[in-house]
């Protein structure tokens, strides 16, 4: 199970968060980026994004939006849970007329126009352009004076085609200013959806994210100390003598 806090990592993952943390914060703030947290199921991805998590909060400089796509029964659902997650976020802390209008202009603008193939967004289905709606949105943003980061874990356990939606949506919005993705999946799962189940361009992935971040294998001392502390609470739950 994922643990979420920094007491629970019995695997020394902490100078690797404490690194990815410094890689985020120090991204110039008026930019957008996408980090891929990479590894295969199991390896504790979960368990680095909640403890990375704990740090940011602790950061005035950020806002942050925990969205779970597990959530959501389609693709409809997905989409709409997204931008509302966002705005909840950004309406939670601050009073902003009109934002929730107009995400809700800019979600039907791209629903109407995502297509499975690619982005095919029709311009005439609003009285404004997307753009336009995109830079009253980023207008919103920068009112704030934060960056907002956006975790989405478990991408692999999707369906192929909701997964392809994720990363279409980031593809989108990665390009707001002050917006940071962490997409946290194995990638051999990913691209294996693109090139068997979807017919999509190897290459698709390379596109989106920006900066790979593979989790570093585990030590042979830290699995040591992790079987040693789990034998001896097994010990004292089964109240077995270790003598």
């Amino acid at each position: 199970e994922p643990i979420f806090s920094d007491k629970q990592d019995l695997l020394g993952r902490g100078k690797f968060i404490e690194d990815l943390y410094k890689e985020i914060t120090n991204l110039p703030f008026s930019d957008s980026f996408v980090f891929g947290l990479y590894g295969s199921w199991g390896e504790g991805k979960s368990s680095v994004i909640n403890l990375l998590i704990n740090k940011v909060e602790k950061n005035i400089d950020f806002l942050i939006v925990n969205y779970d796509p597990w959530y959501f029964k389609d693709e409809e659902a997905i989409l709409s849970s997204f931008y509302n997650q966002i705005e909840y976020v950004l309406s939670e802390r601050y009073i902003i007329p009109g934002l929730k209008r107009t995400f809700i202009k800019y979600q039907k603008i791209i629903s109407l126009g995502l297509s499975q193939a690619g982005f095919k967004v029709d311009l005439l289905l609003s009285d404004e352009s997307l753009e336009e709606i995109k830079q009253r949105i980023e207008s919103y943003i920068s009112r704030t004076g934060k960056k907002i980061i956006i975790f989405i874990d478990d991408v692999d356990r999707l369906q192929p085609e909701e997964a392809l939606l994720i990363f279409k949506l980031v593809r989108l919005n990665a390009k707001f200013l002050n917006t940071i993705f962490l997409l946290s999946f194995d990638p051999i799962v990913v691209q294996n959806y693109l090139k068997d189940d979807l017919n999509a361009d190897s290459a698709f992935l390379e596109k989106i994210v920006q900066k790979p971040v593979p989790l570093p294998a585990i030590e042979q001392k830290d699995v040591d100390k992790f079987l040693d502390v789990h034998i001896d609470n097994l010990f004292k739950e089964m109240k077995i003598p270790q003598n």
